[in-house]
């Protein structure tokens, strides 16, 4: 069974085994310690069953919002997981009237989902992203 919650401490161990699985550039287990422990951000896991496949990580000030980071185990892509946890993250934080993420700019998967949730692509950033080095898109969904 598939659902949504908001992470605790004892995710830890598995998001910092997402961040290494997903990302070239993965956050330490003491940013992500560092990261949950901030009252700005919150973080969402989905599990299946009892194991987290995904997670997502947002900060919010006042009215904006911003997706840190979402992060699908390789293992569970295609599946429509990602989309079940961004819609529910985007619901689980209802005062955001505006949200933005930065997305690599050749991640076309992360790009249909994003455009499919309402998403918009408003400038190409030249060289954001490094190791490797990459434009990315900065996008926004709301006012």
């Amino acid at each position: 069974m598939i659902a949504v919650r908001e992470a605790c401490p004892a995710d830890l161990p598995a998001l910092a085994a997402l961040e290494r699985a997903c990302f070239p550039d993965p956050w330490s287990a003491e940013s992500l310690r560092s990261g949950l422990a901030r009252p700005e951000n919150r973080f969402f896991v989905l599990e299946d069953g009892r194991e987290v496949r995904a997670y997502a990580a947002v900060r919010t000030v006042l009215e904006e919002a911003e997706l840190l980071r979402i992060a699908v185990d390789p293992a569970f892509r295609g599946r429509g997981s990602g989309r079940i946890l961004l819609e529910e993250v985007l619901q689980a934080v209802p005062e955001a009237a505006v949200w933005r993420l930065d997305v690599r700019a050749g991640n076309t998967a992360a790009l249909r989902l994003y455009e499919r949730c309402g998403f918009e692509k408003l400038v190409l950033n030249r060289g954001f992203y490094t190791d490797p080095a990459e434009d990315g898109w900065l996008m926004q969904r709301g006012s």
